[in-house]
């Protein structure tokens, strides 16, 4: 098609030290990074596990492990760059 160009922008993605994406970027997260440091701040407000997981439409399991740091704790060791397609470059 003459005159139609496709636009493929790139970002940046947090990666661990296995190069595998974490926080959001992650394929199963269920939550965004805002909506994580959410459920932290609405724990130190003293809301239950219950009343936070029913909030954020979650198992009650997936809050504790977030607020326990079995999820979602982990601190980037690097970034890699991919298209807005999901594919590293």
């Amino acid at each position: 098609m003459v005159g139609v160009l496709k636009s493929v922008k790139n970002r940046m993605v947090p990666v661990n030290d296995r190069r595998r994406r974490i926080g959001q970027e992650h394929w199963r997260a269920t939550l965004t990074d805002h909506e994580v440091e959410l459920v932290h701040r609405l724990r130190d407000e003293g809301l239950t596990l219950a009343a936070i997981a029913r909030k954020m439409e979650v198992s009650k399991g997936c809050i504790w492990k977030i607020v326990s740091g079995y999820r979602r704790g982990q601190a980037p060791a690097g970034w890699v760059r991919v298209r807005d397609d999901g594919e590293e470059q």
